[in-house]
């Protein structure tokens, strides 16, 4: 994955339900993207889980834009086994009780 690009991955009771790569311009993009996803799986921004899994520790700026609409945003901090790429995807969850 290059910097200008998200992965979104999308899980249901474990099971794979989407993957995707979207091309981004700014954390605006990346928030619509994920709201795009909760929306396409009719998913409550309120109740299912959002991780970010990153590379990067400087991701305050998307992890505050995505918290105005999505309630529980998780950062996991990965380390990069690419030398020379940027890692940046999304894991969107549901949380059963």
């Amino acid at each position: 994955m290059h910097v200008n690009e998200i992965s979104l991955y999308a899980f249901i009771d474990g099971e794979i339900c989407l993957a995707n790569v979207y091309k981004i311009s700014s954390v605006d993009d990346i928030a619509y993207y994920c709201l795009l996803v909760y929306d396409a799986l009719q998913l409550n921004p309120e109740k299912v889980k959002l991780k970010i899994v990153s590379d990067q520790e400087d991701s305050n700026e998307i992890i505050k834009t995505l918290q105005q609409f999505i309630w529980n945003v998780e950062p996991v901090l990965v380390p990069n086994p690419l030398n020379g790429w940027n890692a940046l995807s999304f894991e969107i969850q549901t949380c059963l009780p």
